[in-house]
């Protein structure tokens, strides 16, 4: 569907430029980046800025991206695949297909239902040093009552990290999958897995120096207003339709993407073998977790699809979730490149297949 939109192009030798809206993910050098975040404001419409030490991935690998370009309101293309890849730029944006055999370029205006358009996978580009992190923002004070608004309960000391780190990324995958935000100066935690509990409690101590307790039966919570004011502040927060991978873990080394990933799927995913099938499910209210998610598997040369489902659910009615699906020979390399949780009754079950199930 054409839609008006902005459009900006990363410029590297002549005729290399990439029309696509600001919100089109690349990877980088710096990580996995949104391409209107490569440079902190946007040049005047029609004109570029240069840019510095930016190496972004392409066909023949990493190269260095020399000017950023605004090209306005521009009318735009959306096209979307069957595995639900999607790409919006302008008509002249070039993407590769596959036609009557053959591979050529041609622009996002010619192209048409039936095309199978080329995907690059297993670039291997991910940022070489961890991402910074914010302070806490001030805690707020009550002057009518004079004290601190979480003093309904006493809070505990918590460190709060400069950077982001193996350790903390996983916290942050399992909270993300299993993590709630409806408690008042505090955050909780819904598992069943003893296991899972006991780990996300060892994490917490470990990375924050908190300690997380039982509310009920499978329900936690880890009470400090700082915490939760920060983890809102780096975007770990919202209520499922809203949650989103936080750029701080996108923009950091290998590992720790591998540590947030392999909590994710543990939490909310789900593997599935049968007789010559064989499938790993995650499933998210959440479009933008999906899709970041997605892209984020291609890197490690997993290849995902992306579809919706609607379920009826008893506090939202009919409600659209997104399904992310990996099949066939992915199922290896998800299980050679992340995997679940070490010991866990997924990891073994993936641990069991072979190459040709």
């Amino acid at each position: 569907a054409d839609l008006e939109n902005r459009g900006v192009m990363l410029m590297g030798e002549p005729g290399t430029g990439k029309c696509v809206t600001s919100d089109t993910y690349l990877f980088t050098a710096r990580g996995m980046i949104r391409i209107g975040d490569l440079t902190p404001e946007f040049p005047a419409e029609d004109t570029t800025l240069p840019l510095e030490y930016v190496w972004v991935g392409s066909e023949a690998g990493a190269e260095r991206a020399v000017e950023f370009y605004n090209g306005g309101v521009k009318p735009c293309r959306r096209v979307l695949t069957r595995r639900g890849f999607e790409v919006t730029g302008t008509l002249i944006h070039p993407v590769r297909v596959l036609r009557d055999g053959r591979s050529e370029w041609v622009r996002l205006s010619d192209v048409q239902i039936g095309d199978r358009l080329a995907i690059m996978t297993g670039m291997d580009l991910f940022a070489q040093s961890p991402a910074r992190l914010p302070e806490p923002e001030p805690r707020i004070y009550d002057r009518s009552r004079g004290r601190s608004s979480e003093t309904w309960f006493r809070p505990q000391p918590v460190v709060i990290p400069s950077e982001m780190s193996e350790e903390l990324a996983e916290w942050l995958g399992w909270f993300i999958g299993e993590g709630t935000f409806n408690l008042k100066e505090s955050v909780g935690f819904c598992n069943w897995d003893p296991a899972v509990v006991e780990r996300m409690t060892d994490l917490t101590r470990t990375v924050f120096g908190l300690c997380m307790r039982r509310s009920s039966d499978h329900n936690y919570f880890i009470g400090s207003g700082i915490l939760q004011r920060w983890l809102r502040r780096i975007g770990a927060d919202g209520l499922a339709a809203d949650k989103r991978v936080p750029d701080a873990v996108l923009q950091s080394p290998e590992s720790h993407q591998v540590a947030f990933l392999r909590a994710l799927f543990e939490a909310e995913g789900c593997i599935s073998v049968r007789p010559h099938e064989r499938a790993i499910e995650l499933a998210t209210a959440s479009k933008t977790m999906a899709r970041q998610v997605q892209i984020m598997l291609l890197n490690f040369g997993v290849v995902v699809a992306r579809r919706t489902k609607v379920a009826t659910t008893k506090r939202w009615g009919q409600r659209t979730y997104w399904r992310l699906a990996i099949s066939g020979q992915n199922v290896i390399s998800f299980r050679e490149r992340l995997g679940f949780m070490a010991g866990s009754e997924k990891q073994r079950t993936l641990e069991t297949l072979n190459e040709t199930a």
